[in-house]
């Protein structure tokens, strides 16, 4: 669900610019703005999966594994396909840890990799957590994700999360997403389009970026 602009506070960064635009898409600014977050967006380092990610405990990278299981259950047509699947399962999630609230715990970022978890096109789930004295609360929880920049500006304490996604080889789709109520919500969707209209075979060094259809997510 799309949450209305209105209802979250300007902040710096990308999101005061789309505070000051709003959501249309056609500002000379927020195109210029997206190309750049476009631009610096990056997958997780392959590297870091929870079996290689350095300074984890044992602890705590078993504590990753069991929320890595529980969140990424494979596909498997058996039970001992499905075992197979997971017990590779902390080579197969890449893991980021960084603290969005700024009250000095890391949040968890997981993301999976392989034809077991992801599309096609490269897209994969991805899961966002915070640490609590009863175990992991669910940020956000969104599949048919590629890239996932967090940014300097804050909604609620949280910074704000610019993610994108493949939806073919000429086009990506861009989701802007912001804390709200317990958890990050959907606030911003564009579609970024390296085709010019009517030329399927050009390809444009920039993208045309515009607002997502009424309803896409």
């Amino acid at each position: 669900m799309l949450i209305p602009l209105k209802m979250f506070a300007c902040a710096s960064g990308l999101a005061s610019v789309l505070c000051a635009v709003g959501l249309s898409g056609q500002s000379v600014v927020l195109q210029q703005r997206l190309r750049a977050e476009l631009a610096r967006s990056k997958e997780l380092d392959l590297h870091h999966s929870i079996a290689r990610l350095p300074g984890l405990t044992t602890a705590q990278r078993q504590e990753l594994i069991a929320l890595a299981r529980k969140e990424f259950p494979p596909e498997a047509e058996t039970p001992e396909s499905a075992r197979q699947q997971t017990s590779g399962i902390d080579d197969q999630v890449r893991v980021e840890l960084i603290d969005l609230n700024g009250d000095g715990v890391a949040e968890v970022i997981l993301q999976p990799i392989g034809s077991d978890y992801c599309g096609a096109t490269g897209n994969c789930g991805v899961l966002i957590a915070e640490k609590t004295s009863g175990g992991y609360r669910t940020l956000l929880d969104r599949p048919g994700v590629q890239t996932i920049t967090v940014e300097s500006s804050n909604t609620y304490g949280y910074r704000d999360l610019f993610l994108t996604a493949h939806s073919s080889a000429s086009e990506s789709m861009i989701y802007l997403y912001r804390y709200h109520a317990g958890k990050y919500r959907h606030a911003g969707c564009f579609v970024a389009d390296w085709n010019p209209p009517g030329k399927p075979d050009v390809i444009l060094k920039s993208p045309i970026i515009t607002r997502c259809s009424h309803g896409a997510d």
